[in-house]
């Protein structure tokens, strides 16, 4: 019958490629009264010598993909800090930046600040013998300083 010969070629595929030691179903596929082909979903190989390789090929296969994807990682990894770098170091120029507005705005408000004038009173003629007090406190604090200035040199 024609199902059968159609069914003799899958097994005949599955055959060869067992053979070649292709990770192939554990049981040959069959074909159904419908049509329909039926495979296992337990996958394997052969245990010979060409099995063998095939399976060293996948492995080396596959530890090439992973070495590329870790590569590329790396590289994106790389490329983040670089733009978290960048980032941090345009926010530490804009808060300098911000500080030094900060700072100039600051003089201009104490330059156009009125300046504070204190009023002293006048002395009064009650005030004499602390006038003297004072005279003299002020001439024993100009003799330490003068004697101070004059030993460091001033």
């Amino acid at each position: 019958t024609i199902a059968g010969i159609k069914e003799a070629s899958i097994v005949s595929d599955w055959s060869k490629r067992r053979a070649r030691g292709e990770r192939v179903p554990i049981d040959p596929p069959s074909m159904n009264g419908d049509g329909s082909v039926t495979e296992t979903a337990r996958m394997g190989r052969i245990d010979s010598p060409a099995g063998r390789k095939m399976a060293a090929l996948d492995a080396e296969k596959a530890a090439k993909k992973k070495a590329e994807e870790q590569r590329l990682a790396a590289i994106e990894a790389a490329k983040q800090a670089k733009e978290a770098a960048k980032a941090q170091a345009l926010a530490e120029k804009e808060a300098a930046k911000a500080q030094a507005v900060a700072a100039k705005e600051a003089a201009r408000a104490a330059k156009e600040a009125p300046v504070a004038t204190a009023t002293i009173a006048a002395p009064t003629e009650a005030q004499p013998a602390e006038t003297q007090a004072a005279s003299a406190d002020e001439s024993r604090v100009t003799k330490l300083k003068n004697k101070l200035l004059g030993m460091f040199g001033g």
